[in-house]
C-alpha cells in the first residue's frame, strides 16, 4: 500500500512545501485487516524560520476487489509541530484540528493510488478551509 503523505504548512504568507508519496509494503496481495502505519517527518518554511512538523498516520485494508486492487482507511493520529521560530503561534495554525481526520483511498494491485471520487488539496487550502469554517461557527 502507498500513502500520499499530508504535506501541510501554515498560512502565513511565504509558506512552502513539497509533497511526496511514501510507499508502505503490505504483504501481497492485499487482505482485509491488514495495517500500517508511518510517521511522516515534514521540514518546511515560513517568513519567521524553519518548521519542523511529525504526522502519524495508521492505515488499514478494509476492502479487496476481484482486480487486486484494495481500499485503505487511514487515520492523522497525530499532527505535530515539533520546531518553529519562537515568534510563531503555533497553535493559530489549527494543526491539531487535522489528528483524527480520516479518508479512504483505493490502490491497485501494485500499490499505487487509484483516482477516486475525492479532490487533491494542498496544504494552503486546508488552511483556508478551516478557517471559513471557524469563521462560519463563529459568524
Amino acid at each position: 500500500m502507498s500513502v500520499a503523505a499530508l504535506v501541510p504548512v501554515s498560512g502565513v504568507a511565504g509558506a512552502s512545501a513539497s509533497g511526496a508519496t511514501i510507499p508502505i509494503q503490505l504483504p501481497a496481495p492485499a487482505a482485509v485487516g491488514q495495517v500500517a502505519e508511518t510517521q511522516a517527518a515534514i521540514q518546511t518554511t515560513v517568513d519567521g524560520g524553519p518548521v519542523s512538523l511529525s504526522v502519524l498516520t495508521s492505515s488499514s485494508v478494509t476492502a479487496v476487489h476481484g482486480d487486486g486492487s484494495y481500499v485503505a482507511h487511514s487515520v492523522l493520529d497525530e499532527v505535530e509541530v515539533t520546531n518553529a521560530p519562537a515568534s510563531a503561534d503555533i497553535r493559530a495554525w489549527g494543526f491539531a484540528d487535522l489528528q483524527g481526520l480520516s479518508f479512504d483511498q483505493r490502490y491497485a494491485a501494485t500499490g499505487t493510488p487509484l483516482p477516486n471520487n475525492s479532490r487533491s488539496v494542498d496544504a494552503r487550502s486546508i488552511i483556508v478551509g478551516m478557517s471559513t469554517a471557524r469563521s462560519a461557527v463563529t459568524d
